[in-house]
C-alpha cells in the first residue's frame, strides 16, 4: 500500500522507529535484529495510527461539507 510506505517515511513514524531501537539497544545492546524488528514494529503502527487520524479528519471535512459548513478559511 503506497500510501502506508508513504506514512513510514513521514518525521513522525522515523523518530518513533529511531526511539524504539535505541530502547531495545538499551535493553539488549547486542541485539541489534531484535532492535531492528521493534524499530519496524513502531514504524508500522505510527503509520497506521497516522493514516486513521487523517482519514478521521477527512470523514469530519465532508461530514462539514454535506453539511453546509465549509472550513475555515475556504470561502
Amino acid at each position: 500500500m503506497a500510501v502506508v510506505r508513504r506514512l513510514m517515511a513521514s518525521e513522525g513514524a522515523v523518530a518513533e522507529a529511531d526511539a524504539a531501537y535505541e530502547a531495545a539497544l538499551r535493553q539488549r545492546p547486542r541485539d541489534h535484529q531484535a532492535a531492528q524488528a521493534a524499530a519496524d514494529d513502531a514504524c508500522r503502527r505510527t503509520a497506521g495510527y497516522l493514516l486513521r487520524s487523517r482519514l478521521g479528519q477527512l470523514r469530519v471535512l465532508r461530514a462539514r461539507v454535506a453539511a453546509g459548513r465549509l472550513p475555515r478559511g475556504v470561502a
